[in-house]
């Protein structure tokens, strides 16, 4: 009888113990989506897989002005910070750059000429095995600074 009791409360004890669901600790997974990583982000967002093939998109958002597009590809780099320096360069090269706002380990914010006005972008990357992943704003996007501040926050968790 006490072997019985002895496996319950270990079984409870690792049932317990188990990893949370997304909704218990505010992130979302796009493990579903192919892409492996968890983000924190806003609870009305619409998630949708754009396009598959030798580069994965998964575009995020909603309509209070969140706007991501998460890419996936193979990656010749080994580092998140040799990534971002090609990415860096392909941005500072675009005739519409304007400066680099914040510049981090893994990523970095800029500003940029739209049309009529300055708006904000962001690259953030992450090397996982041979993929490299890289957080941006959405095509559609003509985010403001603080938009584009909130979504570098969802993804630096």
């Amino acid at each position: 009888m006490s072997k019985h009791i002895f496996f319950g409360m270990m079984c409870l004890l690792v049932l317990s113990c188990g990893e949370k669901t997304s909704s218990e600790k505010g992130k979302t997974t796009l493990h579903k989506y192919g892409i492996p990583v968890s983000l924190l982000l806003p609870v009305d967002v619409d998630i949708r897989k754009t396009s598959d093939g030798k580069i994965s998109a998964v575009a995020i958002r909603n309509d209070s002005g969140y706007n991501m597009l998460v890419l996936m590809g193979e990656t010749n780099f080994s580092t998140a910070q040799k990534a971002k320096f090609q990415q860096r360069e392909q941005i500072v090269n675009n005739p519409a750059f304007i400066k680099i706002v914040e510049d981090y380990e893994d990523g970095f914010l800029f500003e940029w000429q739209g049309e009529d006005r300055i708006m904000y972008d962001f690259r953030h990357i992450k090397i996982v095995g041979n993929k490299e992943i890289v957080f941006q704003a959405g095509s559609t996007c003509e985010c403001p600074e603080d938009a584009v501040m909130n979504m570098l926050a969802s993804v630096k968790i």
